[in-house]
């Protein structure tokens, strides 16, 4: 009875709701936990790193002290800057602990048991996720701290070196002052003067002697003479001089350039310009025989003139005349250019004069030919009128231009040019019009000869029995581009036309002035012929195309009732269907008989409109029957898809054997070959005779499927699904925390160091892994199978919970040991900033050097120690040793102190906040031997 009570209980599926709220807070706190974490380790080395940038302003700010007090550049401006810098990162820095207290607070009061945390999920979600922003603000916020103290350190390092970059400036200055001595030799070899000249002479020896005033140290690339002997007033004594004369030797260097380049310009241009003239004196020497150029032989004499005074000049110019002298090279240069380009452009006019001259001769005899052939044409001869005269005038103009060879000057060869352009043109004209005559000829003669009148004849005879035959149908089944109904009369009045044409029996000249019209009234005949032609041959194939499409459409009627009777019994058992209906089917019948009825009526209405009917009834039961195959198909793939899926999963869940999973299989192993051939034409209309073949296979098969899924889903998928995804996700969670703790169960130890041990753990792992991989490979039952899960799932959730507090125990170790080498590096930041303030003391460096080494090696060799060891070796360190070590090495390194000075200046001990503490002589003998 229980039994039974119990499969009731699981078919119903109301557990769901339950399980489903429970899972839902149990996630919720899984990911509280993990914001939690997450939290705990952004804030943890947050304030070590705090301390780390306070300390080190600290450091900064007493190291700098000592450049307080300049009040000369290059000190002053870097110092304010260093100042301001330190006092905003100071205020900073304590804003940042500040709020790091308070977010440590928050987290204090925000931890919460998993029995509190299950219940108050949903509403400590918001508070957890602010705060989990605020952490990360927090951390960008120290980073930014850290970026701030970098940038100090780089100021106070920028004015410890304030002599050697002041050396290379110097010595940058220096090398620009001699490349302005070898542009002053330049110009003086040269030959170069003016009153200007001698200004930037006295102005270089000037700034020489102010640069000689600068201390000889920051000329040598010495670093070690210059940190010795360069202190900060005779830094700013050399600062105010190389300010003083930098910007005035960066002007006169541009100044030199300036002339070197406007002088080597000059000199280019003056040289061009002769090189043009010179080869348009050889340019007019290359002049054909008997092509005269007087005036531009007169013009370069000129120009050749000039440029002699122009080099005279630049043989030793004054520098205020050096661009002046630039722009008339520049513009001689042009002058003999347009000379070159008068001779050129003669040159290239006179040839082409003369090859002009040729050709219209040429086409001049050529146009006498075309008025002869015109005249003595074999069937019409042409009497020409106005074309006559216009060839007479243009002999009298090729009279008057003279020979190709005859002599010219440039002037007279520009004028004849432009005659013979405008002569070319009036023959080109002339020569174009006697074409136009000559193809109208040709064109009415070829007429006259092709006609064929007798054929034309009995064409119009027999079109009077197609003209009776089309008036058996409407009239609206012909275009009315056809006229059918003015047919035989049109055909009688152009047989009239043709029987009146007579050609003539004798040659009669015809005027230029007649042949237009003459031929446009024979072409007028012609195309009336042609197109009275066509007309028939489209009336004939307009009749042909009726009468078929009338025997077409009475065939697809009979083929279409008798497919709608056989559609109706494939309707009824099928509920994807049920829009098929009965009276549907009855309307498409008494459309059809519609149909027919119109069809005998051929003197009535359009044949179109009528065969158009027909196939769009047979295309609208086409459609619907596509329509139909397509859903059966589509609704069978989808079940055969969700069958094929749902035997997949069960299948990767366990070994089932169960009389609906077979029934399943044998249906997919039945249909491959159907389900093949229904994804082929899945998107193609089916004709008239495939419908009821194609039909009514596949609607047998979609009633199976319909009952197999059915049960499937309901006796087998639903339980065993649930079960053993809960039993799934359970393990996941043991699996990952174990992947995590793995390292410390093979026996290899990874720094940083904990305490933990897995003892025990992994074979109740390897034990529940057997148990979940028997469940998978044993066949059995569904029932037996979704209890076997609900026990894993259990002791999986079991497993998890023990390894989670193990893992949470190991970070928490681990922290610590960072946390402790944060501080220790910390430390060693701060010795190292005293070595930089010491470094004159190379043995109290040396000391300071050896202390953090031998720091650093110890720790070292505890890292290599622990990661080397076995956990399970005898007198291996232990996480207790590792941490009592770092605990004591940092006490040491803070009570350390430095032994510096020298016999001379005393000694004293040096702590690690840079304190120095004298010592007494009894002290002083023991610590110096």
């Amino acid at each position: 009875m229980a039994e039974s009570n119990g499969v009731s209980l699981l078919e119903s599926g109301l557990w769901i709701i339950p399980l489903a709220i429970l899972i839902v807070l149990v996630g919720l706190a899984l990911r509280l936990r993990g914001i939690e974490r997450e939290v705990f380790l952004r804030l943890k080395p947050l304030l070590a790193r705090i301390h780390a940038a306070s300390g080190t302003l600290r450091e900064i700010s007493a190291l700098s002290a000592q450049y307080f007090t300049l009040e000369r550049e290059p000190f002053r401006t870097r110092q304010l800057e260093l100042a301001a810098l330190l006092e905003k990162a100071g205020n900073f820095a304590a804003q940042l602990k500040q709020a790091y207290v308070q977010q440590q607070e928050r987290l204090r009061t925000h931890r919460y048991g998993w029995g509190k945390l299950l219940l108050g999920a949903v509403f400590f979600w918001g508070e957890w996720q602010r705060m989990a922003g605020d952490s990360r603000r927090l951390e960008a916020s120290v980073a930014e701290l850290e970026s701030m103290t970098d940038a100090a350190r780089q100021y106070f390092s920028s004015m410890q070196n304030a002599g050697q970059d002041l050396a290379q400036r110097v010595q940058e200055v220096e090398a620009a002052a001699a490349e302005i001595g070898k542009l002053l030799d330049e110009l003086i070899d040269n030959r170069l003067a003016g009153a200007q000249f001698e200004e930037v002479v006295a102005r270089e020896e000037a700034l020489a002697e102010r640069l000689a005033e600068i201390p000889d140290v920051f000329m040598r690339r010495d670093e070690d003479a210059l940190l010795r002997q360069a202190d900060t007033a005779l830094i700013a004594d050399a600062y105010a001089i190389i300010a003083e004369v930098q910007p005035e030797v960066e002007a006169l260097g541009g100044r030199l350039s300036a002339w070197v380049e406007e002088h080597q310009s000059a000199r280019r241009a003056a040289a061009s310009a002769q090189a043009r003239l010179d080869a348009c004196q050889q340019q007019l020497a290359a002049l054909p025989p008997a092509l005269a150029a007087p005036r531009q032989a007169a013009r370069l004499k000129e120009l050749e003139s000039q440029s002699a005074g122009l080099l005279r000049e630049l043989s030793a110019p004054d520098v205020a005349r050096l661009k002046p002298l630039a722009q008339e090279a520049a513009s001689l240069s042009k002058q003999v250019e347009q000379v070159s380009i008068e001779l050129r452009q003669g040159r290239r006019q006179f040839l082409s004069l003369a090859a002009l001259l040729e050709e219209a001769a040429s086409l001049q005899q050529q146009l006498i030919d075309v008025f002869t052939k015109a005249a003595k044409h074999s069937r019409l001869p042409l009497q020409w009128e106005s074309g006559r005269e216009r060839l007479v005038a243009l002999n009298r103009q090729m009279s008057s231009l003279g020979a190709p060879d005859q002599a010219r000057g440039l002037d007279q060869v520009a004028e004849q040019l432009e005659t013979i352009h405008q002569l070319r043109q009036e023959q080109n004209e002339l020569y174009e019009y006697c074409r136009s005559i000559l193809a109208q000829q040709e064109r009415l003669a070829g007429l006259l000869e092709g006609l064929p009148v007798d054929q034309a004849l009995k064409a119009m005879q027999a079109g009077q029995t197609i003209a009776s035959q089309a008036d058996s149908y409407a009239p609206v089944n012909w275009p009315r581009k056809e006229q059918v109904e003015t047919l035989q009369a049109d055909l009688l009045a152009h047989e009239s036309r043709l029987r009146s044409l007579l050609p003539p029996d004798e040659l009669h000249p015809i005027l230029e002035s007649d042949l237009q019209d003459y031929l446009l009234s024979v072409e007028d005949l012609v195309e009336a012929q042609q197109r009275l032609a066509e007309r028939l041959v489209s009336v004939e194939q307009r009749l042909a195309e009726l009468r078929q499409g009338e025997q077409l459409a009475r065939d697809r009627l009979h083929a279409l009732r008798t497919v709608l009777s056989q559609v109706l019994g494939l309707c009824s058992g099928n509920e994807l269907l049920g829009e098929i209906s009965r009276s549907k089917v009855e309307a498409m019948r008494r459309e059809a008989e519609q149909n027919g009825h119109a069809l005998e009526q051929r003197r009535q209405g359009s044949l179109e409109k009528k065969v158009g009917a027909v196939e769009q009834l047979v295309q609208e039961l086409e459609r619907q029957a596509a329509g139909w195959l397509n859903s059966i198909n589509q609704d069978i793939e989808r079940m055969k898809t969700e069958l094929a899926g749902k035997l997949q999963r069960l299948e990767e869940i366990a070994h089932l054997e169960d009389v609906e999973i077979e029934r399943s299989r044998n249906i997919l192993r039945q249909d491959i070959q159907a389900s093949v051939a229904a994804k082929g034409r899945q998107d193609v209309r089916l004709s008239l005779e495939e419908i009821v073949p194609q039909l009514k296979p596949r609607n047998d098969l979609w009633q199976d499927c319909r009952i197999a899924l059915a049960k499937l889903s309901e006796r087998v998928e639903k339980p065993l699904v649930e079960a053993y995804q809960h039993a799934e996700e359970q393990r996941r969670q043991a699996r990952d925390r174990l992947v995590n703790l793995r390292p410390r169960a093979s026996g290899r130890r990874s720094w940083p160091p904990d305490g933990v041990s897995l003892e025990g753990l992994l074979p109740e792992m390897e034990r529940l892994e057997a148990r979940w991989l028997e469940i998978r490979s044993q066949p059995a039952q569904a029932i037996w199978v979704v209890r076997r899960y609900g026990e894993l799932a259990v002791a999986y959730r079991s497993l998890a919970e023990r390894l989670g507090q193990i893992e949470r125990q190991a970070e928490l170790e681990q922290t610590r040991i960072q946390a402790l080498e944060a501080e220790l590096s910390a430390l060693l930041r701060k010795w190292e900033l005293q070595e930089q303030t010491l470094y004159r003391d190379t043995a109290a460096v040396g000391r300071l050097r050896q202390l953090r080494s031998s720091v650093e090696r110890r720790a070292q060799e505890v890292k290599r120690r622990w990661e080397r060891e076995s956990p399970t070796s005898p007198g291996g360190i232990t996480y207790p040793q590792i941490q009592k070590f770092f605990e004591d090495l940092i006490n040491e390194i803070k009570r350390a102190r430095l032994l510096v000075g020298d016999e001379q200046t005393g000694w004293r001990e040096v702590d690690i906040d840079g304190v120095a503490h004298h010592l007494a002589a009894p002290e002083r003998d023991s610590r110096t031997s």
